[in-house]
């Protein structure tokens, strides 16, 4: 026989914080509650934190100073370019921690609190 289900209140949305009990456990299966981290996805996310001076060989971070381009334009579906260039296009092309672009979700994060309006106990230690 197999191991029984956890129950919906016992699940929580918990990105490694158990704190966050009933805000989307919801949305949330079993198999999805008992997934842990992967161990080279947490470190992407600490040698992204790592300071511009090391050269985390590891993580496949390259210096991007060496990126080939200088600038970068695309046209989208209605035919508006979309241009980066300096800061904006190394950021773009560097590996990124999974969860995604900071600059993005900051966005996200700042549309969930005018949104939703979580609570701050909760919101506050709670990744998106």
């Amino acid at each position: 026989m197999g191991s029984a289900q956890p129950s919906l209140q016992q699940l929580s949305y918990s990105s490694g914080n158990k704190q966050n009990q009933g805000m989307y456990s919801r949305f949330i299966s079993a198999v999805s509650a008992g997934r842990q981290p992967s161990l080279i996805r947490e470190m992407t996310k600490i040698l992204a934190a790592a300071p511009p001076e090391m050269i985390p060989l590891s993580g496949g971070f390259p210096n991007p100073e060496m990126f080939p381009f200088k600038n970068l334009t695309i046209s989208v579906e209605n035919g508006s370019p979309i241009s980066l260039s300096g800061k904006s296009l190394q950021s773009a092309l560097q590996y990124l921690p999974t969860n995604g672009h900071p600059a993005l979700l900051k966005q996200l994060r700042d549309l969930q609190l005018a949104v939703h309006k979580p609570n701050e106990t909760i919101w506050s230690n709670t990744d998106i």
